[in-house]
């Protein structure tokens, strides 16, 4: 069964839908209603809804202490059989050095590599200012 729906579309997409009717010898109603329907379905999906709430208030179920661990162990099994990262920090004072540092392409700090050394000296200079703020 079919409901009639008046729908206005943009005049630019007139033509496109004309054609790709055409080239499938199909109607307009019957091209938008499949564009409809792929639009819906890749908006919902019901059991990833559910799956994401319960995981959500599994999360919210455990204690600080009990998150930490979870993570903890979450990065052991996803960074198995890779060499492990020495953890660090990196501070800023405003957005705008964050955004600096980011589209300049800035390696991860390595401890083996000059580059790294160079970063942890960037860090360094740029943490002064903040633990001086702090005090």
């Amino acid at each position: 069964m079919a409901t009639i729906l008046s729908v206005s579309i943009p005049d630019d997409l007139r033509a496109p839908l004309d054609a790709v009717a055409a080239r499938q010898r199909r109607s307009r109603s019957f091209v938008v209603s499949e564009a409809v329907r792929t639009y819906l379905a890749s908006q919902t999906d019901p059991e990833f809804d559910e799956a994401r709430d319960e995981t959500l208030r599994e999360g919210l179920a455990l204690s600080p202490a009990e998150r930490i661990r979870l993570v903890e162990s979450l990065t052991d099994e996803l960074t198995f059989g890779r060499k492990r990262r020495k953890p660090f920090v990196l501070g800023f004072d405003t957005f705008a050095e964050y955004d600096e540092w980011l589209c300049n392409g800035e390696p991860i700090p390595n401890e083996r590599t000059s580059q790294g050394s160079a970063h942890r000296e960037r860090v360094r200079a740029l943490q002064g200012p903040l633990k001086r703020r702090r005090r």
